[in-house]
């Protein structure tokens, strides 16, 4: 059995957390990240945890393709993950039906994945299906081959449209994340390799380049020269936000799980690391859904489901992601009780995913 990594089991943490404090402010207090509106008390807040809110999307891809890269097929992975994203959307669903009896907006919810209600979870699903074809590629394709594919794609992909914004190839969250997947399956490979130092470097230049890109593009659209050049190549404010697959996006993420890779733990705490490890993985994904989808009003679902009172201030929006981390490790870990118990070890269950597997195997 593989070691478990304690420093990715430390990188998921962070993750969850820049994860959560980006969406309750952009949510509740959006104004807190606006230098117009809060001068330079919106420097903090965007680099307490808020800048890392997008980026840390290509994190968790990279952890996922970490551990599945050389690991063979399995349909319940898909399952799994498809149950638990349609857990959270019924309820959502229901509670939409129950206050605005909307039948269209409950069947939206019925089918999560195809209608993107978790977008995330539907990019990686499609990725969790590709990947065979993915782990075809890393093991049995050329070395060199594989290596500059990787390489031309990457170029395309993340550095010419980080200059070029209208050149990007639409190559869509899944394209890209497929291509986050190879590039994970060459590094841990060995193709790959950088030192602590240099994965530093790499870190602090892609979240200095989005977040200063972000504070600068309010003033630099006022001079109407580079307002005309940023119309022409295609830039906006959240570029280095919103598209996953740019160079300062990459970057950041790349850095972050290259310094958190490998780094080992304490004899002495490392079965608390297992076991706090083991209880944060089979969360992550229930904090990323309750951290991210939308309720009734507009606002965070479990907040409203709540009925919390809206956090006033930014000091009360990171309050409140911590409390959506804490319910999303809760909710998690109960969900995996009960899907180890009941639907796991369900003959019918085994069996349906267990033919598929051979099938994918044998073709």
């Amino acid at each position: 059995m593989e070691q478990r990594d304690h420093g990715l089991d430390e990188l998921r943490l962070l993750c969850m957390v820049m994860l959560a404090v980006y969406h309750v402010i952009n949510y509740y207090h959006g104004q807190s990240v606006n230098m117009q509106i809060s001068g330079y008390r919106a420097l903090v807040i965007q680099n307490l945890f808020w800048g890392g809110g997008r980026m840390i999307c290509n994190v968790f891809l990279m952890i996922s393709a970490w551990f599945l890269c050389d690991k063979p097929f399995r349909f319940e992975r898909i399952a799994r993950t498809w149950l638990t994203v349609l857990l959270y959307s019924l309820a959502c669903g229901a509670v939409h039906y129950v206050e605005k009896r909307d039948a269209a907006v409950l069947v939206k919810y019925l089918f999560p994945v195809s209608n993107a209600v978790v977008w995330y979870a539907s990019a990686y699903i499609a990725v969790l299906m590709l990947s065979p074809f993915l782990n075809l590629i890393l093991h049995k394709a050329g070395m060199r081959g594989r290596a500059v594919t990787v390489c031309i794609l990457f170029a395309a992909v993340s550095v010419l449209p980080s200059f070029y914004p209208k050149s990007y190839l639409q190559f869509t969250n899944t394209g890209w994340f497929a291509l986050l997947y190879l590039v994970t399956g060459l590094i841990k490979q060995g193709r790959l390799t950088l030192k602590r130092s240099h994965a530093c470097f790499l870190f602090f230049a892609g979240w200095i380049m989005a977040i200063g890109f972000y504070n600068w593009y309010d003033y630099a659209v006022l001079h109407h020269a580079l307002a005309w050049i940023f119309e022409q190549l295609g830039f906006y404010k959240n570029m280095y936000f919103a598209m996953l697959s740019s160079l300062p996006c990459f970057l950041s993420a790349a850095g972050l799980f290259l310094l958190f890779l490998n780094r080992g733990g304490k004899t002495g705490i490392s079965r608390f690391h297992a076991w706090g490890g083991k209880k944060l993985a089979c969360a992550s994904l229930d904090v990323y859904i309750l951290s991210s989808i939308a309720g009734i009003n507009g606002k965070l679902f479990w907040i409203e489901l709540l009925r919390l009172k809206e956090p006033q201030s930014a000091a009360a929006c990171y309050l409140y992601a911590l409390l959506g981390i804490g319910a999303g490790v809760l909710c998690g870990n109960v969900r995996e009780f009960f899907y180890r118990k009941y639907v796991r070890n369900n003959h019918h269950y085994k069996n349906f995913c267990q033919k598929i597997d051979l099938y994918i195997m044998q073709g």
